[in-house]
């Protein structure tokens, strides 16, 4: 049965992949298997760290470059420091939502297109929000981590210099 999950799950890594790349242009290439599979464990730290009870930060942070940067509506935070000094949950638990549970944040649909050695731009929905994710993440020795991670949307000044651009809803905006 172990093998059986195994291979599923393998499959559906590799057509996730093949269908994902179907829209790509030619002079872009889907990142390798391992790093996909790898960018996708990134995507489930990221959300399971959202959705922690208790954070005083480290946990949302640690998913960031050390120059990382959090855009989201009119916000900009640059920096693995100030980024856990924005996530930090100070005394309060994160509240419950309507199920009795915490857990929340969700992705899928994930296409990791390699923009440069090391380097690639992930488009992911996220549900919550129901949103579309537009980042961009590095491989580094600790592992892939986000360099920038926004949702495909921009504020006035970004939608000005980009007219297709969508505006950010600043009520779904946010982690």
């Amino acid at each position: 049965m172990r093998k059986r999950s195994m291979w599923i799950g393998v499959v559906a890594v590799v057509g996730t992949m093949a269908f994902g790349a179907v829209g790509v242009a030619q002079d872009r290439k889907p990142v390798s298997p391992d790093d996909y599979i790898q960018i996708l464990q990134l995507y489930a730290r990221y959300s399971h760290a959202i959705d922690l009870e208790w954070d005083d930060g480290t946990a949302y942070s640690s998913n960031f470059a050390e120059d990382g940067i959090l855009k989201f509506a009119d916000n900009e935070i640059k920096g693995r420091k100030a980024i856990k000094a924005w996530a930090d949950k100070g005394d309060s638990p994160r509240p419950v939502r309507g199920k009795g549970w915490r857990a929340g944040h969700t992705m899928s649909n994930f296409q990791a297109i390699e923009i440069a050695p090391g380097v690639a731009n992930v488009v992911a929905y996220f549900h919550e929000g129901e949103r579309v994710a537009d980042d961009i993440v590095v491989k580094t020795p600790q592992g892939w981590l986000f360099r920038r991670r926004s949702p495909q949307c921009g504020n006035d000044a970004e939608r000005a210099a980009d007219p297709q651009r969508p505006p950010c809803d600043s009520d779904t905006s946010s982690r």
